[in-house]
């Protein structure tokens, strides 16, 4: 490490309150996208001038993030948020990885799995959580339907910043498979399995969520000519696919043999070792290959929101 910026969100967490939508769920959690444009752009510029590294000596990007963050966008790319008829739903925003306003869909993906006795197969990994992809897709069905029909995708926020990168529609195998419940043999689930927690999902993959998977050490795509001026880089740089954040710490602490492990006590706690075949037993989770180190699958169990709970417990919250 060469050099280190931060960069606060302007907007940071946006206040529900503020939509004209009626009653709003307290647990929602939603961010300004473009903020992650403007953030990345102040810090990529501050770090490489405080780096004293010329643009030239700078070979590749990578990208990680909190995930599941998704976001819906037109055919461009852009954000429902930025369209001034959607500006005041809140299903347009960014929601958090902790956003938890579609329990309920989670709920019911719940019930639906445990009749089919599938919740404890390595692509669903035991009891759902409503922070992934397809529950909070189904919380924006539900509640504004519009917005799903302009939706051209549903992305990741990590995925749409290397989209926006290399202007590709290029996803990450890390977010899809722990996030979406992609697998690398069989893909999304079925058509009629999507369908069985809400007829409307049934082609939610090839209406939705199109667009290469790459796994991790492969490139998503280049960083184009418009960016590379944005942000002082040279264009054509390979761009890495986008990986959970705390996906990122495995290989960022030395983690890459089976007998090795990494514990994250944060805002969530995570704790992830790697293994040759896919499990789900247990509270351990982890279906797909190549999401952080090639060759091996991760195996993942921790404590979503620990952190959160930590302070609220403490009344940390209330001094801050």
């Amino acid at each position: 490490m060469v050099a280190s910026e931060t960069c606060a969100y302007a907007h940071g967490i946006l206040d529900p309150t503020g939509f004209d939508y009626g009653k709003i769920d307290a647990s929602c959690a939603l961010q300004e996208p473009d903020d992650y444009l403007k953030a990345m752009q102040e810090i990529v510029t501050h770090a490489i001038k405080s780096s004293g590294l010329a643009s030239e000596q700078i070979k590749c990007i990578g990208v990680d993030f909190t995930s599941c963050t998704m976001l819906s966008v037109d055919r461009n790319g852009i954000p429902l948020s930025r369209q001034e008829q959607w500006k005041n739903h809140k299903n347009a925003y960014a929601k958090l990885w902790k956003h938890h306003g579609a329990q309920r869909f989670a709920d019911r993906i719940n019930a639906v799995l445990e009749e089919k006795n599938l919740q404890y197969s390595p692509v669903f990994g035991g009891r759902i959580s409503c922070e992934l992809m397809i529950p909070k897709i189904m919380e924006t069905l539900a509640e504004d339907p519009e917005i799903y029909m302009a939706a051209d995708a549903f992305v990741e926020a990590g995925d749409w910043v290397t989209q926006m990168l290399t202007h590709t529609a290029n996803r990450s195998i890390s977010m899809a498979g722990y996030k979406a419940w992609y697998d690398n043999a069989n893909r999304y689930p079925e058509a009629n399995l999507l369908a069985s927690f809400d007829p409307a999902l049934e082609n939610v993959v090839s209406d939705k969520l199109a667009g290469n998977i790459c796994p991790i050490g492969t490139p998503v795509g280049t960083l184009t000519t418009e960016w590379a001026d944005i942000l002082g880089l040279c264009p054509g740089l390979p761009v890495a696919p986008a990986i959970i954040d705390s996906h990122a710490g495995v290989p960022g602490c030395g983690v890459s043999r089976p007998d090795q492990a990494m514990l994250v006590l944060g805002t969530s706690s995570v704790l992830i070792s790697l293994g040759s075949e896919k499990y789900s037993e247990k509270g351990i989770y982890g279906n797909v290959r190549d999401a952080i180190v090639p060759g091996f699958y991760a195996l993942e169990s921790g404590l979503a929101c620990a952190g959160d709970l930590l302070f609220a417990e403490c009344g940390v919250y209330g001094n801050l």
